[in-house]
């Protein structure tokens, strides 16, 4: 569903708007959350599993971090870190690079005379909408929370929908 789409401009945006303001304030998050999975996976509904891995994986290490003593538990906050990182820049490098990355690879073995010697996959990774962000915007939070730059997220709903949230993945 793209921004601009009388699908998107006609009747998601006024059906979201319409059930925002009439959900009561403590099931706001959860409302926009579900709506934002909607939104995320009206092309691809397989999309949203890697967003909601990506936020299962950065909701565990910021909570780890966040209840982990500071001064005590310093190698046990570091791989929490670590994982959050790793994950994140692993999943943005597969869906996002690995086509460039082949492409490239067998272009420079066909540049030195190696035919044939490839690597072909026999399919392409198709990029997600908006991985990029909230792959960044999901492992900041946990970058924050091991800096104490903000306190971890209680509310598994609440990270969620931070991290998802549709108007600003596109």
């Amino acid at each position: 569903m793209v921004f601009s789409s009388h699908l998107f401009l006609f009747y998601f945006l006024p059906l979201s708007l319409g059930l925002y303001y009439l959900m009561p304030d403590r099931g706001k998050n959860l409302l926009l959350t579900i709506l934002s999975y909607l939104f995320y996976g009206w092309s691809n509904p397989l999309f949203t599993l890697l967003m909601f891995f990506s936020t299962v994986v950065d909701y565990i290490c910021g909570w780890i971090i966040g209840t982990s003593d500071q001064d005590k538990d310093i190698y046990k906050r570091k791989i929490a870190l670590i994982t959050s990182i790793v994950t994140n820049l692993s999943l943005l490098a597969i869906f996002k690079y690995s086509n460039f990355a082949l492409e490239n690879y067998n272009l420079l073995l066909s540049a030195v005379g190696i035919e044939n010697q490839g690597i072909e996959l026999g399919f392409r990774f198709i990029l997600p909408l908006g991985i990029s962000f909230y792959t960044f915007q999901s492992m900041s939070y946990t970058i924050d929370v091991y800096r104490n730059d903000a306190e971890y997220q209680k509310s598994f709903i609440d990270f969620s929908c931070y991290v998802s949230m549709f108007p600003q993945l596109v």
